[in-house]
């Protein structure tokens, strides 16, 4: 038997862990000393590969992400370098700037 503390929240916990180690005997007493997987054991084993097959598709989605957000930012710059000089109407920093955007095209 636990010990029991005076405070009620204690003993509850204690009841609680007792009842926990009682039902991971009873599991290890089910599974007994065999080394063999079981019949769930190996499903998980022949799902693994569909699930590392899924990992490598998202990773891949992913870098085509940071791609797309990176080229997004980049257009996102140039617009803006853009748009300031044609909001101010300074023809020649918008005539430079365009250069330059065509240039490293």
């Amino acid at each position: 038997m636990s010990k029991r503390s005076d405070d009620p929240g204690q003993g509850d916990l204690e009841d609680r862990l007792s009842a926990i180690e009682d039902r991971l005997a009873a599991v290890e007493d089910a599974l007994g000393s065999s080394s063999r997987p079981g019949r769930r054991g190996r499903s998980l084993r022949r799902g693994g590969g569909a699930l590392e097959q899924r990992l490598t598709e998202v990773e891949t989605e992913l870098q085509e992400s940071r791609r797309l957000n990176m080229r997004l930012a980049e257009l996102t710059d140039i617009v803006q370098e853009l748009l300031v000089p044609m909001a101010q109407q300074d023809q020649e920093l918008l005539e430079e700037r365009l250069k330059r955007y065509s240039a490293s095209l």
